[in-house]
């Protein structure tokens, strides 16, 4: 099962993720592209040291695309992925080093050689390199039990609508302010099978970790979480 988590900052997606992962997770990995989750891991660790707990996955600060994708490749489990957005940006400073090292490129035929890294960039059919490394990314979704992936819209939508084929469940996370204070609510892009059935949840405004489990209670996937998990 794959879920995408979009919306702009502050919109409670990191929170979510985490919540899902300390809450469901027996063994997997939070890969944090950006180092947004910090802050609020560090919040979810202390309340579980208040229980007598310790916290059962693995967090990887990933600082560029071969460290992310590596650890992606061995995660086992849940994984979380936050933030998505982010990857095109990792993976083509990653095929820049990769020709920079090399020192050359072709084009066509053409072998042209790098004179001045500083001033070198990608550049027509060279940008099919990172596209490939954001395709075998996927394909390592594909074979992972459950992803949950964060993607902030705050400069486009357009650059995360790209991955909206490749998850089962897409949930814009809301902010709203009434009376009571904030609520955390989520409009609905896609639930490939049960739309209906999660659209009477969104419309009951409930939180994005509530319709992410009733989603997974309804596809069954509750059963195959406990036997993912390893929990009773």
């Amino acid at each position: 099962m794959k879920v995408l988590l979009t919306g702009l900052t502050g919109t409670g997606k990191t929170h979510t993720a985490l919540k899902f992962m300390f809450n469901h997770c027996e063994k997997g990995a939070y890969l944090d592209l950006e180092g947004s989750a910090l802050v609020e891991l560090r919040l979810f660790e202390k309340k579980l040291e208040q229980e007598g707990k310790k916290r059962r996955f693995v967090y990887v600060n990933c600082r560029d695309f071969k460290e992310f994708y590596e650890v992606l490749k061995r995660a086992e489990g849940f994984v979380v992925v936050d933030a998505l957005n982010k990857l095109t940006d990792y993976a083509r400073l990653y095929a820049r080093e990769l020709f920079v090292k090399e020192q050359h490129y072709y084009m066509g035929e053409k072998l042209i050689t790098i004179t001045n890294p500083e001033l070198f960039d990608l550049r027509g059919w060279l940008y099919q390199v990172p596209n490939r490394f954001e395709k075998d990314v996927i394909r390592l979704f594909n074979a992972k039990k459950v992803v949950v992936a964060c993607a902030n819209t705050d400069k486009s939508q357009e650059n995360v609508a790209k991955y909206y084929p490749e998850f089962d469940l897409v949930l814009e996370c809301v902010k709203r302010f009434d009376e009571q204070g904030v609520k955390y609510t989520c409009n609905l892009v896609k639930a490939r099978g049960l739309e209906k059935e999660v659209f009477k949840m969104i419309k009951q405004e409930k939180e994005p970790y509530e319709v992410i489990k009733h989603y997974m209670e309804v596809i069954g996937w509750a059963d195959q979480e406990r036997n993912i998990t390893g929990q009773a």
